[in-house]
């Protein structure tokens, strides 16, 4: 935990009169003191500053000792930073002593860890790189689970988790794709990751959505059984496999650059449903390691053969119309109203229409970003989305994304397998209001991405 960001200690008297605290985190721009009795430390927050204005007494003669706090839960430095943030969390605190062995090293701050965390997950890439065989990748990948519980118990944004997820995902997938594949597939080839993990929004681990595009003056005859064994590994590791088949085994997703233009070729122009969505998987993928120049010019392709086509971009839109969802009375089902079950799939009622009309908007207007609500920013720059409607759909993604979180959390933890459905007989009333009104969002949003694209007219 060196390496954390650890602030200075900075040590006064308990004598200390609070006037005098007062001018010392001015001065030095300080939320927190450490308080000195004899041989005894405590503390003295920002917070604490509050409560010795609100007791009405003079401030120049009343001494900062009464009111610090003297029981401190301290960390070593050998600890990790997910100790820390553990110890943060069972106490209900915000700030921990650091100590190396009997050393007073300073103080860690809980925004200081969150932010270390969050932006710093190259350490734990150095963890991933140790790695020598993929079997030890298991013992990484199970620890991810653990951080994301971590992060939504201290309500870290979804963004933020989503954000430090995928990353962690792409290393993990980047370090196996080095043990199992020879040097030479490396360097004549891109693995491709799409759907969720594609857009970066992936969190918790789902299906496995991922291709290999080759070299096309590369031959090699066993570069079906190492991505055979790629997606073997990842299933391992628990990351389900696709049932839709979307994974680099499959030979429709394991092609040379001109095989994959072809296949692009014939899906934009023999339009079917099974098309439409391979279309949309691969509209969000992303290159994790390899030659990211061979996926570069498969979207540029990609993007020529679309071109002015508004018949082809209402067939693509329509595939976010949800089959039989004006016979769903979900408001009323949240009222409590209706007979129906209680459970709803969060996914196929809120978060995918918002996905992918945001990706149909894009793919019109030629967006390259594949993350939502970098989509959402480009629409808005571009006119499309209103700054109301676009600030709605990325707080609505970010609530249904959230509730899905904390649903397949609670599975996990009673051993059951993630799935999208949410109980709405556990939801809180207010909870209730919210989701009721995240799904209005989501109509109003379905009904502009039906008017844009003219959907019945085609």
């Amino acid at each position: 935990m060196e390496r954390t960001f650890i602030r200075t200690p900075v040590i006064v008297s308990h004598t200390t009169t609070i006037y005098e605290i007062c001018q010392k985190l001015e001065k030095e721009n300080l939320t927190h003191l450490l308080i000195e009795n004899q041989n005894q430390l405590g503390i003295f927050t920002a917070t604490d500053l509050l409560k010795a204005v609100l007791t009405d007494r003079d401030l120049h003669t009343l001494e900062v000792g009464p009111l610090a706090t003297w029981s401190l839960v301290e960390i070593d430095t050998q600890k990790s930073v997910l100790d820390a943030l553990i110890l943060m969390i069972r106490h209900s605190i915000h700030r921990l002593v650091v100590r190396n062995g009997k050393e007073l090293v300073g103080v860690l701050d809980q925004l200081d860890l969150m932010s270390f965390i969050s932006n710093h997950s190259h350490l734990i890439w150095l963890q991933i790189q140790q790695v020598n065989k993929p079997e030890e990748l298991k013992q990484v990948v199970d620890n991810l689970t653990k951080v994301i519980q971590l992060l939504c118990e201290s309500e870290v944004k979804i963004s933020m988790i989503s954000q430090l997820i995928t990353e962690l995902n792409r290393k993990v997938f980047t370090r196996l794709w080095q043990l199992v594949a020879p040097f030479e597939i490396q360097q004549n080839s891109c693995v491709v990751v799409m759907g969720s993990e594609g857009r970066g929004e992936q969190i918790l681990k789902t299906d496995q959505d991922n291709a290999l595009i080759i070299n096309d003056s590369f031959r090699r005859p066993d570069i079906a059984t190492v991505a055979e064994s790629f997606n073997n590994y990842l299933e391992e590791l628990g990351y389900p496999t696709c049932l839709g088949g979307v994974m680099m085994r499959n030979p429709l997703w394991c092609q040379t650059l001109i095989e994959f233009k072809e296949s692009l070729r014939q899906w934009i122009y023999h339009p079917s449903p099974e098309n439409h969505m391979r279309l949309a998987i691969f509209s969000d993928a992303e290159a994790i390691c390899g030659d990211p120049l061979l996926l570069e010019e498969l979207k540029t392709y990609y993007r020529e053969r679309l071109g002015d086509n508004p018949s082809f971009y209402s067939q693509f839109a329509r595939a976010g119309e949800l089959e039989g969802d004006s016979n769903i009375s979900w408001i009323g089902r949240i009222l409590g109203s209706a007979t129906e079950s209680n459970l709803i799939d969060i996914k196929k009622i809120g978060i995918f229409p918002i996905v992918h009309g945001v990706r149909s908007l894009s793919l019109e207007l030629g967006i390259k970003v594949t993350n939502t609500n970098e989509r959402i920013t480009e629409l808005t720059r571009l006119g499309m989305l209103s700054e109301e409607m676009a600030v709605d759909l990325s707080e609505t993604l970010g609530y249904l994304m959230s509730l899905r979180l904390k649903r397949g959390l609670l599975q996990l933890s009673m051993g059951l397998h993630p799935d999208n459905q949410i109980d709405l007989t556990q939801l809180s009333t207010l909870d209730k209001d919210v989701f009721k009104d995240a799904l209005q969002i989501v109509k109003r949003f379905k009904q502009l991405v039906h008017y844009h694209f003219k959907i019945d007219a085609f």
